[in-house]
């Protein structure tokens, strides 16, 4: 257990202002009086909650980076898909035309 060099009370505050652990003498009479105080296991609880939330924000960052397609493969199917649809256009107007001479006849 920490104690105050000045009160010999239990430090168990931080000074958010000063980044000081302090007791609650030198939160309430103190230099530190005006400053934004908070009690020690409220700021702990406040740190890993944070690191949680970052944790979470680094593995969906590291899935998303895996499950990103890589760009020649991309390009390679954007190419495939472009062969068929003109394949399929030349089918196409092939039957047409053939469906025409059948009714011409």
């Amino acid at each position: 257990m920490d104690l105050c060099p000045l009160h010999k009370r239990k430090i168990e505050i931080i000074c958010i202002d000063c980044k000081e652990r302090i007791c609650s003498n030198c939160a309430l009479f103190g230099p530190h009086k005006p400053h934004d105080i908070r009690m020690e296991q409220d700021v702990l609880d406040e740190i890993n909650i944070r690191k949680e939330c970052l944790m979470e924000m680094f593995q969906i960052d590291e899935q998303t980076a895996a499950e990103k397609p890589d760009l020649s493969m991309v390009e390679s199917i954007g190419s495939q898909f472009k062969l068929k649809q003109s394949d399929l256009r030349s089918m196409l107007a092939q039957k047409f035309k053939e469906a025409r001479n059948k009714l011409n006849t």
